[in-house]
């Protein structure tokens, strides 16, 4: 008798190679990007401001595919994922001062840094205790996050074309290699406060992990500005997307009822201002801040739609969620 068409359960017969293939394919197939001029306004304190930026914006957008067993030809709508705003020469070149006060604590954390390079494991399952043998699906599902968020993530930068701390001043000199990609926004921002995010979801919500794995995620982003090679404005943004991301990834796999997209303003973003992970995100509740009149004045909530479930996505998810529960 041969397989169902087209069933999730056909997933287990298959190597993670082959199953990481079709993952890509089914999150990627329902992207797409963009960069245009547009006007809005945000709301600053008891104002409401109305601006078009300098810069154009690049937005990641989500296509909910439609067909009917009559007519196969796929149906589209479409609906916003995140926005970014490039930042202006000016707030790169006031963020220098942080990389200049960030350089003292380099011999401290060089060890770190350095560990950092590759996916950072160890450093998570210092929290969750994920383990090759114990929690394989797990991985596997947190494998198919990075490779998403690197692939929007790069995607991004190569429109975004944002010039590294070196390229500003010969004094930044970083300890380690620059990668040869923009430096907004930061990667390993993005990653691992999408990581963060997803175990957080994936381990049952609890507060205090929701702390602690948004703490690790900001020591290691941050340690790309002591290391040399990431502003400040690039984590807060990295951030940002990689909530986005992480909301989107667990919609995809789990459902839901609401889901707000983000524009974060780079010209908005005072150069004088560090990153605190706190500013965008409640971690012991899950929820991105949104009263205009006490968080960050850079970022806004933009409405979109829900993504549907994949039941690629939610075959992977139930399998790691059996793991860990």
């Amino acid at each position: 008798m041969p397989r169902a068409l087209d069933d999730k359960k056909n997933l287990g017969n298959w190597e993670p190679w082959v199953r990481a293939s079709i993952i890509d394919f089914d999150l990627l197939s329902h992207l797409h990007f963009t960069t245009h001029r547009e006007t809005f306004t945000y709301k600053d304190h008891a104002k409401t401001v109305s601006r078009t930026p300098r810069e154009r914006s690049v937005t990641v957008w989500h296509f909910q595919v439609h067909t009917t067993p009559n007519d196969p030809a796929p149906k589209t709508r479409s609906s916003r994922i995140a926005t970014f705003i490039r930042p202006s020469p000016a707030v790169f070149q006031s963020q220098l001062d942080f990389l200049d006060q960030y350089s003292d604590l380099r011999e401290d954390r060089l060890a770190e840094i350095v560990t950092e390079l590759g996916p950072q494991y160890a450093f998570w399952s210092s929290v969750v205790n994920l383990h090759p043998d114990r929690t394989k699906k797990t991985i596997e599902l947190l494998d198919a996050a990075l490779r998403f968020a690197n692939a929007v993530e790069m995607r991004i930068k190569h429109a975004m074309a944002c010039w590294r701390p070196y390229e500003l001043s010969p004094q930044v000199q970083p300890i380690i290699l620059t990668p040869g990609h923009g430096t907004f926004p930061s990667g390993h921002s993005t990653e691992n406060h999408m990581i963060a995010r997803i175990l957080w979801e994936l381990y049952g919500r609890e507060p205090n992990l929701g702390e602690q794995l948004m703490r690790q995620a900001a020591r290691i982003a941050v340690n790309r500005t002591v290391a040399g090679v990431h502003f400040p404005v690039d984590t807060a943004a990295g951030q940002v997307l990689g909530l986005s991301l992480a909301r989107y990834f667990i919609q995809r796999a789990k459902g839901g009822t609401k889901f707000n997209a983000w524009r974060f303003d780079g010209e908005r973003y005072p150069g004088n201002q560090d990153f605190d992970f706190h500013d965008f995100y409640d971690s012991a509740n899950g929820h991105e801040k949104l009263n205009p009149l006490i968080d960050p004045p850079y970022v806004d909530p933009l409405a979109s739609m829900p993504p549907a479930v994949s039941p690629i996505m939610k075959w992977l998810w139930d399998a790691a969620q059996a793991e860990v529960i």
